[in-house]
């Protein structure tokens, strides 16, 4: 399950294990799912990211 979060005026969808925040739930849990998979993240799902950590581990 991923967690949500109002940012400004936006809700983002934020993976529990990178950070990194979606526009919508479904994304964010394949996120979740790839990192705690891989225990790295896919380039391919961040590059949709609308919130990026500070501290990323993205690849």
């Amino acid at each position: 399950m991923v967690s949500q979060r109002i940012i400004g005026d936006h809700t983002v969808y934020l993976c529990d294990e990178c950070g990194f925040g979606y526009s919508n739930p479904e994304t964010a849990q394949e996120c979740q799912d790839y990192c705690s998979t891989h225990n790295a993240c896919s380039f391919e799902i961040t590059v949709n990211a609308i919130y990026r950590p500070q501290n990323s581990r993205a690849v």
